[in-house]
């Protein structure tokens, strides 16, 4: 959650390449991964966005735009909706989510 809350603000991310960031980050274009247990890897990440403010730039707004087109509550409820949809045809119910906090609220704010 903090590494999108993070992208969604506008800064580039660095995480290690493991559970959700890798799930999240596309390597070079929306972050920076690294191999977990490796400070010289996470160094190299550090340094490599320190270091090219056009390329962190560059991954800071497509981070941005990744979260807002996949990782808001809105889009996650319309991806589960029709998940379900698919395997329930009769299930025709809107699924409505009205969150208060979290990313949702944070894109209101960004």
């Amino acid at each position: 959650m903090v590494i999108l809350q993070g992208m969604l603000h506008g800064l580039a991310a660095a995480a290690s390449a493991v559970g959700g960031p890798a799930e999240i980050l596309d390597h070079g274009r929306t972050g920076v991964l690294f191999a977990p247990r490796d400070a010289a890897a996470v160094a190299e990440a550090i340094l490599r966005l320190a270091n090219d403010p056009d390329g962190r730039v560059r991954i800071a707004e497509a981070g941005a735009r990744d979260v807002r087109e996949k990782w808001l509550w809105p889009r996650i409820v319309e991806k589960m909706r029709r998940v379900y949809e698919e395997l329930v045809p009769s299930a025709r119910r809107v699924i409505t989510a009205r969150p208060t906090a979290g990313l949702h609220a944070l894109a209101d704010a960004a």
